[in-house]
């Protein structure tokens, strides 16, 4: 992973707080969750009951970056609970996360601190706003 997509992740994590909530991307299934604990390595959200390493943070972005996914060249996001049917940004995700699907949470949050823009059209995809 990049120091650039590292800082930039640190700078989310000291504004990140518990009680925030955030919506998946998906215009129809989307699902409301809410960041019920933050610490120096993870945040647990709720009601999914799972915990989001800030490493799995930096792969996504470091993902989009290296992959040059920006704007004219939008990710999908093709999130599973298989593994063998996600796409390669949902597997860049959890594999710093135990193998746990989260990046329907870690989008969204990213899109809130103005580094990705997501559409919740089918299939959903993101992108880097700005190059890191």
């Amino acid at each position: 992973m990049c120091t650039s997509c590292a800082v930039r992740i640190e700078d989310i994590w000291l504004d990140l707080r518990e009680g925030q909530d955030y919506r998946t991307p998906d215009h129809n299934a989307g699902e409301v969750f809410t960041i019920l604990e933050v610490n120096e390595e993870e945040i647990g959200i709720t009601p999914q009951d799972i915990t989001i390493s800030k490493a799995s943070f930096i792969n996504v972005l470091h993902y989009l970056r290296t992959n040059r996914h920006f704007s004219n060249n939008h990710c999908e996001i093709r999130s599973n609970n298989n593994r063998n049917q996600a796409g390669p940004l949902c597997i860049a995700a959890r594999d710093v996360n135990n193998n746990v699907r989260c990046i329907n949470y870690i989008v969204p949050i990213l899109r809130n601190y103005g580094l990705v823009g997501i559409s919740g059209n089918q299939p959903n995809s993101t992108w880097l706003i700005n190059r890191l």
